[in-house]
């Protein structure tokens, strides 16, 4: 899943794109638990468990990136702004965790992973 959706904040647009994650390569990985070190208390952190618990049956983890203009070379590795980490149930789905970088907060990062 891929979705494009672009933002106007602070009078900059911020194009995000949301991608949902089926394998997290390590630089990923490091980059999610450097988010999450950053906006939770240590009792409150997935830590190393982040990988194991996004890659369950129900359970799925989306990220937020930077846009690539149309017709730039593309980035061998894209920072993610943000994440966020779900279940899912045959009736309902459950937000588990959400993050936004701090350098991204205020940009509608998290509003783009809400929806």
């Amino acid at each position: 899943m891929v979705e494009e959706l672009s933002f106007e904040a602070a009078e900059v647009p911020c194009l995000i794109r949301l991608r949902l994650l089926r394998h997290m390569p390590p630089h990923t990985l490091s980059s999610l638990l450097a988010i999450e070190r950053d906006a939770f208390p240590e009792c409150e952190r997935l830590g190393d468990y982040m990988q194991e618990h996004s890659m369950q049956r129900n359970n799925g983890l989306v990220i937020a990136e930077d846009q690539q203009p149309p017709g730039a070379f593309p980035a061998p590795f894209v920072e993610p702004q943000g994440f966020v980490l779900f279940s899912r149930t045959a009736e309902a789905g459950i937000i588990m965790k959400i993050a936004v970088a701090a350098a991204f907060r205020g940009r509608g990062v998290g509003t783009a992973l809400l929806r």
